[in-house]
């Protein structure tokens, strides 16, 4: 991803300024220290774009972890089966489509 054209003036403004190491702790660390900066932050919405953007997937961002961050994503659905045109089944499941 070209990340040339995302702005981060934001980051000036930003309460976690120049403390970046509580924001990668080590593996079964804690994230307490850095999720109670980013609450008080006045830009953690901004933060929150950049991360999503830019694919970040390590650290904590605007007080989220990528797994916190994730989107969710539309639960499968399974396809809708074609009406066999012609009979009564096919009126019927198509009576009932219309209906629902």
């Amino acid at each position: 991803m070209n990340n040339d054209n995302i702005d981060t003036s934001w980051m000036a403004d930003a309460a976690c300024k120049g403390q970046t190491a509580i924001f990668y702790p080590e593996v079964g660390g804690t994230t307490d220290a850095a999720r109670a900066i980013c609450a008080e932050c006045p830009v953690s919405h901004k933060c929150f774009s950049y991360s999503a953007r830019t694919e970040e997937r390590h650290g904590v961002w605007a007080g989220q972890l990528l797994s916190d961050r994730a989107i969710p994503r539309p639960k499968y659905v399974r396809p809708i089966e074609p009406i066999k045109h012609g009979t009564s089944g096919g009126y019927l499941a198509h009576k009932n489509r219309a209906t629902a």
